[in-house]
């Protein structure tokens, strides 16, 4: 009888280890799986913001040859606070005119690879646009972008991303670009899309 009580005792700790440690698994899976998600959505918070801000920017300055540098320059001080400057994180970023569908015009559109380094004085884009004649390879240049009242263009501004997942608990795997030119896969996408603020300087001739 005793020896029966105590086979009880030893099988009703085992069943309460085996439950334990059940409970600790999920429990801390679902700790790991808040926190891949938190640092997630975080990310796609910065760029989302940064991409918001880069289109304001191709919007405001319209057709100034500049234009792609600064949209460039906009985004990358929003998204200064992830890891060397976004350059472990941001792939690329397109810059192009928008149908009237809204879709975006794969003609009329600018692709710039960023590849960042610590040298201030060094552009951080493939190709770059600056300089006195800015870039001449432009697919979408510029000074053709329609800033006259009636005929505004609308320009988007996509940024291709990557996020690399720590713990390894969610399925799918990193989204991380691993074909970064022509059509990318794998790759989180932020976009915005703005019509141009009509230039009339005319007004007041």
């Amino acid at each position: 009888m005793i020896g029966r009580i105590h086979r009880r005792g030893r099988d009703e700790r085992g069943a309460t280890i085996v439950e334990f440690s059940l409970v600790a698994l999920l429990f801390f899976s679902l700790v790991f799986v808040v926190i891949e998600l938190g640092l997630a959505f975080n990310k796609k918070l910065v760029v989302d913001d940064g991409v918001q801000s880069a289109a304001r920017v191709g919007a405001a300055v319209g057709n100034g040859l500049d234009v792609d540098l600064n949209i460039l320059d906009a985004l990358i001080a929003d998204v200064d606070s992830l890891s060397n400057a976004g350059s472990d994180v941001i792939s690329h970023v397109e810059v192009y005119k928008v149908n009237a569908d809204g879709s975006a015009n794969l003609v009329e559109l600018n692709r710039y690879f960023y590849t960042w380094t610590p040298d201030p004085t060094d552009c951080d884009w493939t190709p770059c646009p600056e300089g006195s004649e800015g870039y001449n390879g432009w697919s979408w240049r510029p000074d053709e972008r329609g800033v006259a009242v009636g005929a505004l263009d609308e320009i988007g501004v996509k940024v291709y991303y990557s996020h690399e997942f720590i713990t390894g608990f969610l399925p799918g795997g990193s989204p991380s670009c691993d074909i970064p030119a022509g059509n990318p896969t794998n790759c989180w996408t932020e976009d915005t899309i703005l019509r141009l603020e009509p230039l009339q300087f005319s007004v007041g001739a």
